[in-house]
């Protein structure tokens, strides 16, 4: 599973591999936001959108798993991955929907290049799928995923925000991580500052 692992740093050829764990521990994670111990912070739409890019580096990096919930209460276990900041050359996201019978999809893209990436700071996705190359330094597996503090991670421990998951499951987190030729599906997107540089908006093919 892993690639000749080097001091402090542990490489992944498939992300999704270290996602197992995390998903295993979505179904009680679901029933804690149905009870109200997990907040979910918006309703989410019917549809989950894809992301890919060629590079994300993430500064602070944590992952737990949790839960989403649509508009009509409908739950949707993800693991949420949390970064304190993060870098992104060429960022494409997409979503399809049905629009009077007819499937549309909506493209934006931005970042680029190395010389004009998209920066955005205190970022939280809500993912059921992911594929990438990664490579994680001072990686922890297997902490309490209410423990998790990587995330705050060059910001001084300032980010009073940054969501944890619930006391007793499982979580894991990297002071830093680099992830290349990314695809994910994902249901939410929050962040704090979200800077897209060469963003373009256009309607044609999913991002992959």
């Amino acid at each position: 599973m892993s690639d000749s692992p080097t001091t402090g740093k542990v490489s992944w050829k498939r992300f999704a591999a270290v996602m197992v764990p995390s998903t295993l521990a979505v179904g009680a994670l679901v029933f804690g936001t149905a009870s109200g111990a997990i907040a979910a912070t918006f309703a989410v739409s019917g549809n989950a959108f894809k992301v890919s890019a060629d590079k994300i580096e993430a500064d602070g990096f944590t992952q737990y798993g949790s839960a989403v919930q649509k508009g009509d209460g409908t739950l949707v276990p993800v693991t949420n991955a949390v970064i304190n900041q993060a870098k992104i050359t060429k960022m494409c996201q997409s979503v399809t929907q049905d629009f009077f019978g007819k499937k549309i999809t909506l493209r934006l893209e931005a970042g680029p290049n190395e010389s004009n990436k998209v920066v955005a700071d205190h970022l939280t996705m809500g993912i059921d799928s992911l594929k990438a190359d990664a490579v994680f330094s001072d990686i922890k597996i297997g902490m309490d995923a209410s423990k998790l503090d990587a995330a705050k991670i060059g910001d001084g421990g300032k980010w009073d925000a940054a969501p944890v998951g619930q006391a007793g499951a499982f979580g894991q987190q990297a002071t830093s991580a680099v992830l290349t030729k990314v695809q994910q599906s994902a249901w939410s997107t929050t962040a704090g500052t979200f800077n897209l540089k060469g963003l373009t908006m256009s309607f044609g093919a999913e991002c992959y």
